[in-house]
């Protein structure tokens, strides 16, 4: 399938809520994305911090705990972000299933009678796990 025609599919069997959860899934992966590169600045200065080259060889916990807090941050954030992606695909998938399923039952007995009823099946299923 097509990148266009995934959009159209995603956005027509879509409700406001799945594109608001959709748009803040994107967001999220543009922010995740973007401080990868900040956080291995930032780690890169607290690696001196790591080493016990102090005068008085004391260790320096400043750069190790903060360094677990950026990680847990970013590990949750990544997260958050699945999650959303993942409610928003299953959201899409069900308003699709539901809406071919509606639109079998409006069909006249006589059109499954020409048609195969597998394939029907199939094109839900390909279509839903398309999203």
């Amino acid at each position: 399938m097509k990148v266009d025609g995934y959009l159209k599919l995603a956005g027509r069997f879509s409700s406001g809520s799945d594109k608001c959860l959709l748009t803040f899934a994107l967001i999220g992966s543009i922010i995740l994305g973007c401080g990868g590169t900040l956080v291995s600045f930032a780690w890169g200065g607290n690696l001196q911090g790591v080493n016990m080259q102090e005068s008085d060889d004391a260790l320096n916990l400043s750069a190790p705990i903060f360094m677990l807090g950026v990680g847990t941050f970013i590990g949750i954030g990544f997260f958050i972000r699945n999650g959303l992606f993942n409610i928003y695909s299953d959201n899409v998938s069900y308003n699709l299933k539901v809406s071919y399923f509606k639109a079998a039952l409006e069909k006249d007995a006589a059109y499954f009678d020409l048609h195969d009823q597998s394939e029907f099946a199939s094109k839900i299923a390909k279509e839903a796990s398309a999203v």
